[in-house]
């Protein structure tokens, strides 16, 4: 829920609220062993309930696998660049 305008929030948060929902959808479809999964997120207006946006995904199991290992590539790319900055070596 927000006190924001919706469109705005959602436009302003969507990056990082998609893309915990993708992993969470991810470890779903792992699990189920699903070809495809459908993602909903839904912003609520804390002043009213009733006001909502909502944004509807359906994604492949690939998909969301190419969007994990992404992902895991540019963590794992920051760490090791934090690292080298250090001075560390691996």
């Amino acid at each position: 829920t927000t006190v924001d305008d919706l469109s705005n929030f959602a436009k302003d948060h969507n990056e990082w609220h998609l893309g915990q929902a993708m992993f969470y959808a991810y470890m779903f479809a792992k699990r189920m062993k699903l070809e495809k999964v459908g993602v909903l997120l839904t912003y609520m207006k804390q002043s009213n309930y009733r006001i909502r946006k909502q944004i509807e995904k359906e994604y492949t199991f690939s998909e969301l696998s190419d969007y994990i290992n992404y992902l895991i590539f540019k963590i794992y790319s920051v760490f090791k660049e934090s690292r080298t900055d250090e001075g560390g070596k691996r």
